[in-house]
This record gives C-alpha cells, structure tokens and sequence, in this order.
C-alpha cells in the first residue's frame, strides 16, 4: 500500500515540476545566456557559483537533521520550525558577510553577488519550510509550494520581455529580480499552508541551539563536502585555464543549466525517500520495493539521456545555444556540453542510495566518501583543466561523481545483504 502511495505522489511531483521547471529553462534562462553572450554570463555564473557552492552555511545539513530527526523520535512537525529559526538568520547572516569578502577578493561584482546571494537565501528559506511537508508527507503540497517560484517568475518575465526592448544589464536585472519575487511568493504560500494546517505548540519544549548544531554537525560536513566537489571546478578555473576565464565558465555553464534541471527533478526521490526510508528502518521493514522502483525509474531515465545524446546531442546544442564554428570552436563546446550532461546519471542514483545511508545513520561514512571524492576531483581538476580547459572540468566532474555514486550503492547493498 505504501508503495502505490509513493508511486501516486512521485507521478504528481514529477508531473508538476516537469510542467513548470523546462518551461524556465526553455523560455528564460536559455534567451539570457544567449543574449548575454559567453563574457557577461560567465561573470554572472562566477557569482552564482561561489554563492552556490557556500549556501550550504544557510543550511548546516539542518532539513536532513530536521527531517529525519521529526521521524525518529515522532515530533511534532511544527516543531522543525520553532527548533531551527533562529538559526537560520544567523547562518544566513553570517553567509553573505562571507560571500561578499570572497566576492571582493576575487573582483566578483558586489552588487551582482549580494543579489544572487539574496535570491539563494530566499530559496533555501523556501526549502527549509518545506521540510514540514516533507515530515507530515503532505508531498503534493511541497511540489505545488517547490514550483510556485518559478511559475512565478516566469509569468513576470514573459509579461516584462514581451512589452519592453532590454539592453543586457537590463536583461540580468529582470532575470534576477523575477526570482526574488518569485521566491518571496513561494514562501508566502508555505507559511500559509502550515499555520493553517498545524496548531500551535504548547507543551513540547524547543531544543537548544547548541543541541541542535551539534546533531547537524554530521550532515553539515557531508552537505559541505558534496557541495564542494560539485561545484569547486569552476572556481579552480580562476588558477589552471588561461583567459578569457569567463568565457570558458560561460561554456561549462551551458551544460550545467540543463544539469541542473534534471538534478532538480532527481532531488525530488531524495526528499520523498529521506522521511519515508527513515520510518520504513525504524518499524523494520523493507525498503527494497521502494527503492527498486525509484533506481529503475531513474535508470530509464539515464538510458533516455544517454540515447537522446548519443544520436541528437549536435542539434540539441545548435537548437538550444545561438553559436557556430565562426564563433568558437564548436566542438570544444559541443563534447563539454554532453559531457556535463552525462554527469546527471551518477548524480540522479545518488539520491536513492544517499539518501538510504542517510537513513541508515551511516553518516561518518558518507563524509569520508566525499571527502576522498573532493580530494580526487581536485585533484583531476589540476590535472585536467590546463589541458583541455571546461572540457576538463566536465571530465573531472563525471569521474568524481561516478566515484561517489558507486559507493554509495556498494554501501547500500552491503547494508541490505546484512538485514
């Protein structure tokens, strides 16, 4: 019964992102890159990278804790919240003082860093309030709150650029200000949603801040060290690629928004699978039905990646990318895009197989695994990029997630044959 429940809910989650996230993709995010051009973008991607890659101080792996810790000890849902909220606006205070001295260092825009960093905060907000329709597995809701940002940004978007004629800074600024407000609506909508559904808490006692940081220590150093080897490539860039910089960030950036999307709709058998694993180990029973069909589903999905790659990846690009061989050397770009794609298997797995050690507890073994991985994609980076540039990122990139994601189902199937 379980399993068709999982089954219902994941089809309405997929159905529901895959309607609205490509649309952004397609419609917006594709007309920035190619209007901005390969320099202007690359600055934009050098920001939002580095914002990116230290978000997780937003965080502290504190949904991971919160989740799993709601259904391990049967708390109150509403709980996560009053438990956590003072730690996230200290955390998000104290990642934009950190993201703007990087920004400065590195000659990264101010301006531009602290509006990205804004929008990223306001997400990761989003995603924190969303742990509640995680816990209370209302995942219906959560989709509907997960989409509402872009939905709603989109439509900004669509009535702005269709009315107006838009220089490129213009451009940048109605991208980044759709999401803001698109965000802000998302939140809207979550807080809403759980103070009408859940009553206010009265006997159960918050946890102390130090309690808590302490329990997230775990999954903070594992989200950090995920993040890291994700999304260090592009800043190792700056010290092994000789310029333009940003033009070679701006092409490996090409690749990475269409990772990004499927990423997206993959980490979302990572946030039905964490609550559902967890109490499925705690009242012993088996996790293999559910987890047989999530691997397959995104291993049909791989294979259709693969196969659409091997025999379209070239009128993929040209579709997609307004560039041409008098451009740049089309082939360069071309073997980078796929490549960065074919990054999406090892990650989409991952999710189903992490997230099972995560609710195993095997979490000292999981940040050991990504800290060798970390180790070994820098070190491919330093190897790799001075020889072939974003190319060499995108291979470092595959091979380091194609590491992570092999043990991760090694572990997994080791801790199965022992139950």
């Amino acid at each position: 019964m379980q399993l068709k429940a999982f089954i219902k809910d994941l089809a309405f989650v997929q159905v529901v992102n895959f309607l609205v996230k490509p649309l952004w993709i397609l419609a917006v995010d594709r007309v920035v890159q190619n209007q901005l051009g390969q320099e202007l973008y690359g600055q934009y991607y050098a920001a939002f990278n580095l914002a990116v890659m230290l978000i997780i101080l937003t965080d502290l792996g504190l949904n991971n804790y919160l989740t799993k810790d709601a259904v391990d000890e049967s708390k109150s849902s509403m709980s996560i919240i009053r438990n956590s909220i003072k730690i996230k606006l200290v955390l998000s205070l104290i990642y934009f003082a950190l993201i703007l001295l990087i920004g400065w260092q590195k000659d990264i825009p101010l301006g531009l860093l602290a509006w990205v960093g804004t929008n990223l905060v306001l997400l990761s907000i989003s995603q924190w309030l969303r742990v509640w329709f995680n816990v209370t597995k209302a995942f219906r809701k959560e989709s509907l709150v997960a989409v509402t940002d872009r939905l709603v940004a989109i439509l900004l978007w669509l009535g702005i650029f269709g009315a107006f004629t838009l220089e490129n800074q213009e451009l940048l600024h109605l991208f980044l200000g759709a999401q803001t407000i698109g965000f802000i609506v998302a939140i809207g909508i979550a807080l809403f949603f759980i103070f009408k559904e859940t009553a206010p808490l009265s006997s159960e006692q918050p946890t102390h801040l130090k309690q808590v940081l302490i329990s997230c220590l775990p999954f903070t150093l594992l989200a950090f060290f995920m993040a890291a080897f994700t999304r260090i490539d592009v800043e190792l860039m700056d010290y092994f690629i000789k310029a333009p910089v940003n033009y070679h960030k701006g092409v490996y950036a090409q690749g990475f928004v269409i990772l990004n999307a499927g990423n997206m709709m993959a980490a979302l058998f990572g946030t039905m699978l964490l609550p559902i694993f967890t109490k499925q180990i705690k009242s012993q029973e088996t996790v293999v039905p559910i987890m047989k069909v999530s691997t397959l589903i995104i291993g049909a999905s791989s294979l259709l990646v693969l196969l659409i790659l091997q025999f379209w990846g070239s009128e993929i690009y040209q579709i997609y990318y307004k560039s041409g061989p008098k451009e740049h050397d089309f082939n360069y770009h071309l073997k980078t895009f796929c490549t960065v794609i074919f990054v999406y298997i090892p990650m989409a797995l991952t999710y189903v197989f992490g997230t099972y050690l995560t609710a195993l507890g095997r979490l000292k073994l999981l940040v050991i695994l990504a800290v060798i991985t970390f180790v070994l994609n820098v070190c491919l980076n330093i190897y790799l990029q001075p020889i072939l540039n974003a190319y060499g990122a995108a291979i470092a990139a595959l091979i380091t997630q194609s590491f992570f994601c092999l043990a991760c189902i090694f572990y997994s199937l080791l801790a199965l044959r022992k139950k």
